[in-house]
């Protein structure tokens, strides 16, 4: 989520054992991990909630929203993370390295140096 409110697709974790996720230094995030295109209601209600919240916040920057769906198939949010990972898949060797952020802003259509630049736009001074 960016501070204008733009939210970028959502990104599903799969394969938790337990109802954990994997541990991502012994399972890439690339492995577990998709952008969904098409956002249920329920998913349209959430990204809703964290556009309010970041704007509550006043967050200033790119922030990672977790969250998590209920028995219910009820989402809330679980955590705002103020510095996401921004590990994005550009070497040779690690193509399959994206983070959770990068897997999202390649579905949005950007490349890992557009997210870099779009997140330099958001730059302030206190």
């Amino acid at each position: 989520m960016f501070p204008d409110g733009e939210a970028l697709p959502t990104v599903e974790r799969v394969a938790h054992k337990n109802g954990i996720a994997p541990y991502n230094g012994d399972v890439p995030v690339t492995q577990n991990s998709f952008a969904i295109k098409d956002d249920t209601k329920e998913l349209v209600k959430i990204k809703e909630d964290c556009v309010a919240a970041s704007q509550a916040l006043k967050i200033k920057g790119l922030v990672r929203i977790d969250c998590r769906e209920d028995k219910n198939g009820v989402f809330k949010i679980f955590d705002f993370n103020a510095k996401p990972n921004i590990t994005g898949g550009v070497r040779p060797h690690r193509k399959n390295q994206d983070c959770l952020t990068m897997i999202a802003a390649r579905a949005a259509g950007l490349t890992y140096r557009d997210l870099l630049l779009k997140m330099l736009g958001t730059a302030w001074t206190v």
